[in-house]
């Protein structure tokens, strides 16, 4: 388990990672790298030099990681695909992967996506955009082509009338996953018994 002072310090390692996705539209790679290097080294320490040292359980805690690594870069596969999602972002989530924990990083991982939603709606709501947006939608989940093109590099439809750059069509979703960090670290933890 992590301790609140090492949860803090990832939080501001994700809002610098949130402003730089926010000011350039793209998440630094260094900024990515100092996450997973922290991330391991905190690891690292937990399992090994705050209990007695054992293999199993660094290999295991290791290899819990990188499976939610490996498994966090193919479920969001689609997204990225369809450009809901940035490479930087996905990469963010897997620097998430690393505190160890399966259930935090569920809440993270879900609140992320609340997050952006309302991030979505906001941006939506301000331009006016809902209707055609959400018909924009409709074709995508009427055509199947998410679904049933998983390795297709085209899966994305025309955006008619709206602005060719992808920066006036998408919201900044590192800032969207810093927040759902910030949430999931606030949030009681008897009140995702309710949910």
């Amino acid at each position: 388990m992590w301790t609140w002072e090492e949860y803090f310090v990832l939080c501001i390692l994700l809002l610098a990672c949130g402003l730089s996705d926010l000011a350039f539209g793209k998440i630094r790679n260094g900024w990515i790298l100092l996450g997973l290097l922290f991330q391991f080294l905190i690891n690292v320490w937990n399992l090994c030099f705050l209990r007695p040292f054992c293999w199993k359980e660094l290999l295991g805690g290791l290899g819990l990681t990188l499976v939610l690594q490996i498994l966090t870069l193919f479920l969001l596969k689609p997204l990225f695909q369809i450009r809901v999602l940035g490479g930087g972002d996905i990469k963010l989530f897997c620097v998430v992967c690393g505190i160890g924990d399966l259930q935090m990083y569920g809440k993270v991982f879900l609140l992320s996506f609340l997050v952006a939603g309302f991030m979505s709606l906001w941006k939506m709501l301000r331009r006016r955009e809902v209707k055609g947006r959400l018909n924009h939608l409709l074709s995508y989940l009427q055509s199947f082509r998410l679904w049933f093109s998983f390795f297709k590099k085209d899966l994305m439809l025309p955006y008619p009338g709206y602005s060719t750059r992808e920066k006036d069509n998408g919201i900044c979703f590192g800032m969207a996953i810093f927040l759902g960090m910030v949430l999931a670290l606030l949030i009681p933890r008897e009140a995702w018994v309710v949910l």
